[in-house]
């Protein structure tokens, strides 16, 4: 009777983890809701950055120490008022190290940040989720006024807990199984009408850009054969690689026994099984900060995940394809059709206009794809709210293209540095294509460049 009793009790704890842990996620990181990130942070505190050191540690990663002048703390003990937050990334000379789901901070900027305690300093908790960017008493990522931003975490942590550590890791197994759902995506929308790619301002150089060639590690945890996996990566390669209008090649070098990422002079693509964690993949690159040159990419993927080729849980190649995408040096996109799109929507192995625009324009190609459009270009300024994971800072030159009289659809735009101010809403360029065709009509689209630097 009693085995039964624990058996019933057992099923239904079960049943009502599995109810609650649907969830949605970015190709990088596991989307975790307003009340997730209020509930399981361990510290949320309105401050300012005072400090930002970046130095390279031990393991061949940069990393980058946040100094937080705390304001208000909205949740946990105000032990401090002063915290150092920990984050991947950085630069050191003339070395920079970018990390695709890794939160950035501007010196200055006033910062709502969810928190989790490591090795006696803080982390940000769900990565760029859990840090929110404050201008004029405004939280920008959600659109919202900080002080109703403010009661609404003060209402989810009066009517709930923190859950128990033992439901927690019961939550986190049970999202392990159940794999990516579509039903509450991050919530950041773009309100532009034109359709943009994000440029982080990078690029590989050469004439056959990337050299090395990329080298995988397919050994995994989750039965996936290595056959299975090289192929499936090769081919996001090759997806990325076949844009007529782009000069890009991805050359494949191999396998490698790599077991983590590090700058050891090789392209490497691995699995590390990093325990739960919402990031479900990352992408590493290694640039030069005097000439923007990268020079060294590593995508690691999260091995605690369930992964699969066919279906059944995150799709290997759909992830690939987005983060060999941040090897190029392309940000998040605001269309969700694009793979660059920073939500997980299920299997997409073929590039969206966006995505091919944004390569082509990073690396453009000297043959036009389409010899029968002509399209003139008449550029005017708007300004529009474009959200990212990564602010600009008020000092980042953003670029503007500006009119080209009559340029082929592969023409790349002459780009005049324009200085931002502190404002709420990123200038970006909006062109108005008047095309001149032969054969049939069609649509013109063109897709433009949000450059970050």
């Amino acid at each position: 009777m009693r085995i039964a009793r624990l058996t019933v009790t057992v099923s239904v704890l079960v049943a009502i983890a599995l109810l609650t842990s649907a969830h949605s996620a970015s190709a990088a990181v596991i989307r975790l809701s307003l009340e997730q990130l209020t509930l399981e942070a361990d510290r949320i505190v309105v401050a300012t950055v005072t400090t930002l050191h970046s130095r390279l540690e031990d393991d061949g990663l940069i990393r980058t120490y946040v100094t937080l002048q705390v304001d208000e703390y909205l949740k946990g003990d105000e032990v401090h008022r002063e915290l150092t937050v920990k984050i991947l990334g950085g630069t050191v000379d003339d070395l920079g190290l970018k990390v695709s789901d890794s939160p950035k901070f501007e010196l200055g900027e006033e910062v709502l940040v969810f928190l989790e305690e490591e090795d006696g300093s803080y982390r940000v908790f769900g990565h760029f989720q859990g840090k929110h960017t404050i201008r004029d008493d405004r939280v920008l990522e959600r659109r919202i006024a900080l002080p109703a931003f403010r009661r609404r975490i003060h209402q989810i942590l009066s009517d709930q807990a923190k859950p128990p550590t033992w439901w927690r890791n019961l939550r986190h197994y049970l999202r392990r199984l159940t794999g990516p759902s579509g039903d509450d995506y991050w919530p950041i929308q773009s309100t532009s009408p034109t359709p943009t790619f994000v440029y982080n301002g990078m690029k590989w150089g050469g004439s056959n850009p990337m050299e090395p060639p990329y080298r995988i590690n397919p050994a995994n945890n989750n039965g996936v054969s290595a056959a299975s996996v090289l192929a499936v990566v090769q081919s996001a390669a090759a997806t990325w690689s076949e844009v007529s209008t782009a000069d890009f090649e991805f050359t494949y070098g191999g396998t490698t026994t790599a077991t983590d990422s590090s700058l050891n002079g090789a392209n490497e693509i691995l699995w590390k099984d990093g325990g739960y964690s919402t990031a479900l993949a990352t992408a590493y690159w290694w640039y030069n900060t005097t000439s923007g040159s990268i020079v060294e990419a590593d995508i690691v993927f999260n091995d605690y995940h369930f992964w699969s080729t066919s279906g059944g849980g995150y799709d290997i190649e759909t992830v690939t394809l987005h983060e060999l995408g941040h090897w190029l040096s392309l940000g998040h996109d605001s269309n969700p059709d694009a793979v660059m799109y920073y939500a997980y929507g299920g299997v997409r192995r073929s590039l969206h206009a966006s995505d091919a625009a944004g390569i082509s324009y990073i690396y453009p190609s000297d043959s036009p794809s389409d010899p029968t459009t002509t399209p003139t270009i008449t550029p005017t300024i708007t300004s529009t709210p474009t959200p990212m994971s990564t602010p600009t800072s008020p000092s980042t030159p953003i670029a503007s293209p500006t009119a080209t009289p009559t340029a082929s659809p592969t023409a790349t735009p002459t780009l005049t540095p324009v200085s931002t101010s502190a404002s709420t809403s990123t200038p970006i360029a909006t062109l108005t294509p008047t095309p001149t065709r032969t054969g049939s009509p069609q649509a013109a689209t063109v897709y433009l460049p949000v450059i970050l630097r």
